[in-house]
């Protein structure tokens, strides 16, 4: 017991730092991390103060921890703390710590697309280590970030100079068969397609694509792959995508590779890299249904746990000066190593025998080309889009026919911009009627013309289109984009004139996918038997003691259901802060009751209000309901405290009284359900949150309710005016009940159709006021998932 003397903190200090942390980051566990390192920094600066070595070192590792984390800004101010500290005390600037810290920072800038900062950085890094060979070797072999930096500079010869002393570095110290290596060899060929050595960069890019994506599968289904690695990975997998499409554009035979089909797939991986590791992460922890299943799933997660572990530390190992390395060790480790993943290679394809779902939840595999067209059914057409810095790729894929391939110059920002503008006039809060903004018809045109008009030939004949989107076009449904340029007519009503706009909706069904793999799964699973009962719903929970109605007519007579949060003084005063601070939705109650009317459901079978609650979302039978409606905020990690996975907010356990239960329902108990249905309605969801996390959120509750039985999911873009979608929704689950045979994605379309050419909003005297015919009212809702029926 007692305090612990100097030198023996800093010989723990030291041993937390240099090895616990890091394995902590080599398995991925990043809270974990940076725990331990808060942990080591609270220690030293209680002994040492602020202006010590060891303080300066515990930041630089903390540094590093939220780099890992895509914490950019956070890192680069910690460890410029560090290096003031270094300063302040007279050390060498070039000392290792103090070389890994300004190295953040430099990484940190090229996060935030600061390239010609991160660049100096990084040159006056070089220049001063000069005098020290060994460290300078250091800086060159560990700066993945200042390859892109000088690749976006144009300096692309010095990049490759750059990336193949990485590349060397790393061989020399690991070998040539471990993660490090292949990422490496990742970035060499990315840097080498930069400098116009194209031959060279393919040659590159075949050799380590297979191992890196195997090496990657391995840890994926791991505690984590952390946000950096995941981020340099599909950097990789962008330019080894950019280059194919340049021999395309090219015209460009290769011996033994159709760069069609080889882009199509390597853009399906690297599309899904960010929600399959949520989807991992959770399905480790959900409830398998099969006991069989769960043993074996616990097994194989051990075993990867275990690998991980040894892993770090055989880097740290490795990562020592050679007189300070102990051979021995290390040999041992590697052979327990290679040992651990023979058992867990035989662990996961006795999984994938017996459990497949469960397999190609965790592990998805790459869909070919071809195999992908043989899941198409008549009158479908599949588009598959993808965006990197630079360019948007798109495939059209036929039923019969040629597919064919478009790249066009339209760079992550011109994306992100066209999209945001589109939606301006679709997610538009509370606005006044007569301060309703014009849908920017001309801009919608511009974007189907970069996207889909160079392809129309090829999907022109088909009546029903399921688009595989990537990044902020996840949160555009395609329906908006206009075929035909024109102004917007004059109608006697406002926005009547938006009917003879030339939507995409009038030229076919359309039916979102998060993956290519997505469409696969759902049609190779069988139904056992139809459902029982029609229809389930849950809606209008109550998030604090004093919710009411939140109706606001205002001039418009419209009633829009609000963005989840309200931060009124009464919500943050409320009984549970997580959930008073979510905004109530007391018009999802009337869609409920309309949708569970058109079907023909029970009373009983709508749950609103209190009873909108985990504990009876749990506890109902699932798998005999149809129709699963879940009229609730869809929330994104990081919208409530500790939330770390999308989930639904459901009612307040504080105020149900219900025990064990948060008031969400998560992903990882998504996983868990039992459905049998055609349709799961989430009408509160918002595609447009931070960074693309909306779009991200829908993909992975998607993937988890589409492992738990559903076939399509019927999700809100935006905010929605409830009536106008109680008219929607009804009518699509009308139509499908006069006809059963109708595909949803087709039920869904004459829905929308009829709802911009036929319906009004109506004062209480029956009078028409405005026409439904702005997309805001008649496009919010898009179908992910089998649009079929």
């Amino acid at each position: 017991g007692g305090v612990p003397m100097p030198q023996t903190l800093r010989t723990a200090a030291s041993w937390e730092s240099d090895h616990l942390v890091g394995t902590l980051l080599e398995q991925g566990k990043l809270a974990e991390a940076e725990a331990a390192v808060r942990n080591t920094l609270r220690r030293v600066l209680g002994h040492f103060g602020r202006y010590s070595p060891e303080t300066g070192a515990a930041l630089t590792r903390l540094a590093n921890v939220l780099f890992e984390q895509g914490r950019s800004h956070d890192a680069a101010s910690v460890a410029q703390a560090a290096v003031d500290i270094y300063e302040k005390i007279g050390a060498a600037m070039s000392s290792g710590t103090v070389v890994s810290a300004r190295r953040t920072i430099g990484s940190a800038l090229v996060a935030d697309r600061k390239y010609t900062e991160a660049d100096r950085i990084f040159t006056a890094l070089r220049e001063g280590l000069q005098r020290d060979p060994a460290t300078a070797e250091q800086l060159s072999a560990d700066s993945f970030s200042w390859v892109i930096a000088l690749v976006r500079l144009g300096r692309a010869s010095e990049a490759v100079d750059q990336a193949r002393r990485i590349y060397q570095r790393q061989r020399e110290r690991y070998g040539d068969a471990f993660y490090s290596v292949f990422e490496a060899r990742g970035y060499y060929a990315l840097a080498l397609a930069a400098a116009g050595r194209y031959e060279e960069a393919l040659r590159e890019f075949r050799a380590t694509i297979p191992a890196l994506l195997a090496a990657a599968s391995e840890r994926v289904s791991e505690e984590g792959f952390g946000l950096r690695r995941t981020s340099r990975l599909t950097t990789i997998l962008d330019a080894y995508v950019a280059l194919l499409g340049h021999f395309i554009e090219k015209r460009v035979t290769l011996e033994g590779l159709d760069p069609v089909a080889e882009a199509f797939l390597i853009a399906d991986v690297a599309r899904g890299s960010s929600v399959q590791r949520a989807l991992a992460a959770a399905s480790a922890r959900a409830a398998i249904r099969e006991p069989e299943l769960a043993r074996l799933a616990r097994e194989e997660q051990d075993s990867g746990r275990r690998i991980a572990s040894l892993t770090g530390i055989l880097v740290n190992l490795l990562a020592r000066r050679p007189e300070q390395q102990l051979p021995q060790v290390i040999a041992a480790i590697r052979r327990d190593i290679d040992e651990l993943r023979k058992a867990r290679s035989t662990v996961i394809q006795e999984i994938a025998k017996r459990f497949p779902d469960y397999a190609n939840l965790i592990d998805p595999k790459p869909v070919s080309l071809e195999a992908a067209r043989k899941m198409l059914r008549t009158g479908e057409a599949l588009i598959a889009l993808y965006g990197t810095q630079d360019r948007t790729f798109v495939w059209a894929i036929p039923e019969q026919g040629e597919a064919r391939f478009h790249s066009t110059a339209l760079g992550r920002g011109g994306r992100d911009r066209m999209v945001a503008t589109l939606r301006r006039a679709l997610d538009i809060g509370d606005t006044a009627l007569e301060r309703f903004p014009r849908f920017d018809v001309a801009a919608a045109h511009k974007l189907y013309a970069a996207l889909l008009g160079p392809l129309e030939d090829t999907w022109a004949r088909a009546s029903s289109l399921l688009i595989v989107p990537h990044g902020s076009l996840g949160q555009l449904p395609f329906s908006v984009l206009v075929t035909r340029p024109g102004p917007i007519a004059q109608g006697a009503l406002p926005f009547e004139g938006y009917k003879s706009t030339a939507w995409l909706l009038r030229r076919a069904a359309i039916t979102q996918l998060p993956s290519v793999n997505t469409l696969v799964s759902l049609r190779n699973v069988a139904r056992a038997r139809e459902p029982s009962k029609p229809f389930i719903g849950f809606g209008d929970p109550v998030f604090g003691t004093q919710q009411v109605a939140s109706a606001n007519p205002g001039t418009r007579s419209m009633r829009l259901r609000s963005a989840p949060f309200d931060d009124s003084d009464a919500a943050r005063k409320a009984v549970s802060i997580r959930l008073a601070q979510l905004r109530p939705l007391p018009d999802t109650g009337e869609e409920l009751e309309a949708i569970a009317k058109t079907l023909g459901a029970a009373t009983q079978d709508v749950f609103v209000g209190v009873r909108a609650s985990e504990q009876n979302v749990m506890s109902a039978e699932l798998s005999e309901r149809r129709v699963i409606a879940f009229a609730t905020h869809g929330l994104v990690p990081g919208d409530l405290d500790g939330l770390t996975q999308p989930a639904l907010a459901l009612s307040n356990p504080l105020v149900t009284g219900e025990k064990d239960s948060d008031g969400l329902l998560t992903l990882e108990e998504i996983l868990g359900l039992k459905l049998n249905a055609d349709w799961v309605v989430l009408s509160a969801c918002n595609t447009a949150a931070a960074e693309g996390a909306g779009g991200e959120a829908v993909s992975g509750l998607g993937r988890a309710f589409f492992y738990s039985g559903a076939r399509a999911l019927l999700v809100s873009n935006w905010p929605v005016e409830t009536v106008s979608a109680k008219l929607l929704t009804t009518d699509i689950f009308r139509r499908q009940a006069i006809d059963p045979k109708l595909a949803r994605a087709e039920a869904l379309r004459q829905a929308m159709l009829n709802l911009m050419e036929n319906e009004t909003a109506k004062d209480r005297d029956g009078r028409s006021l405005y026409s439904y015919a702005h997309p805001m009212f008649w496009a919010p809702f898009t179908l992910v998932g089998d649009g079929a029926n």
